[in-house]
């Protein structure tokens, strides 16, 4: 009898060991920071496509894909708002307790460390890493008036960091486009993938 209940502790034992292997980036999660490189700004052709492929038709995960994992994905933004702390030698605003909403989380990097005219936004949403890089605010500029707006030397230093933490960096001018994906309710992709839902 003893001898069963010792195997049976082990197969135990051994199933729990292999559950905590799979799932351990959930408790305990490890983000490499320097697998990526530069993360450049993707047409809006491309834009749209990936945003198709994201828009899920379930709607369980509207708000969230359903292989979001929150901590890691929480932590992957604490390490962004330090790495751009880091590289314009401030402290950025941020915020990455979005509720009832598809963004993620949300940096403002001040006008006064910047080349640029205005102050920098950095919207992340829940879907894909996808990244926006805004002058003064989300949707304030056509993606044409930011490249001519944003100084080379900000948008470079931006884009590496983003690349290193994995992040997408999209166009803004395809979010603005009507959507015409599987929901009902969002007016535009901004909506979809960016915005609060009522």
């Amino acid at each position: 009898m003893r001898f069963l209940l010792r195997r049976w502790r082990e197969r135990i034992g051994r199933a729990v060991r292999d559950i905590i292997e799979r799932c351990r980036d959930r408790w305990d999660p490890h983000i490499n920071v320097s697998a990526g490189g530069r993360s450049s700004l993707l047409s809006a052709s491309e834009t749209m496509r990936l945003l198709r492929s994201l828009d899920d038709p379930d709607p369980d995960y509207a708000e969230a894909p359903v292989n979001l994992r929150h901590r890691t994905e929480h932590k992957r933004f604490k390490l962004l708002v330090d790495a751009i702390d880091e590289e314009f030698s401030c402290s950025c605003e941020h915020d990455d307790h979005m509720e009832d909403s598809a963004e993620l989380g949300r940096i403002v990097i001040p006008e006064t460390v910047l080349d640029s005219p205005a102050r920098i936004v950095i919207s992340i949403s829940d879907f894909g890493r996808m990244t926006i890089v805004a002058l003064e605010n989300p949707a304030a500029w056509s993606d044409a008036e930011t490249a001519e707006l944003m100084a080379d030397s900000d948008r470079t230093r931006i884009e590496n960091v983003l690349g290193r933490l994995g992040y997408i960096h999209i166009s803004e001018d395809p979010l603005d486009d009507p959507y015409d994906g599987e929901f009902d309710w969002p007016s535009t992709w901004r909506d979809r993938f960016f915005e609060e839902y009522i």
